[in-house]
């Protein structure tokens, strides 16, 4: 077995996102992808099982980020004590430290999940998002 390399496997990854954002999950050519990584069908089935699963490693990181983003929201929203903070000092580093925590950094992989995921298991994320923001 071929020895896994970092610079095929990110390769793999910057290739794969390009195509998938291009044509979506289902159009997506595998065959594509590993022409412009620069490797093989073959090789690539030593880094992924499966389109889905590379699929997944693309999309899986955002997903996560996004659920992390709605609960850490959700013990924000309940937590009471940040307004009995009276040092104007304290405040803004409270402040600070909230805001940054709202706007997580979504890469394109967020876009990919939401728009590109037709035939995975996150085909349905963009109607659970809607739902969630509709609280």
């Amino acid at each position: 077995m071929q020895q896994k390399k970092d610079e095929v496997f990110n390769a793999l990854i910057t290739e794969g996102e390009k195509e998938f954002l291009a044509k979506g999950y289902q159009q997506a050519s595998l065959r594509k992808i590993v022409k412009n990584a620069n490797t093989t069908l073959g090789n690539f089935y030593n880094y992924f099982s499966n389109k889905e699963a590379f699929f997944d490693e693309l999309v899986r990181p955002e997903w996560n980020k996004f659920n992390s983003f709605f609960n850490e929201h959700e013990k924000l929203e309940h937590a009471d004590y940040l307004w009995d903070v009276t040092d104007i000092g304290e405040w803004r580093r409270v402040l600070g430290q909230m805001v940054k925590g709202l706007f997580p950094r979504f890469s394109s992989g967020f876009i990919l999940l939401i728009e590109g995921s037709m035939g995975t298991k996150y085909e349905n994320v963009r109607n659970e998002i809607i739902e969630i923001l509709k609280g």
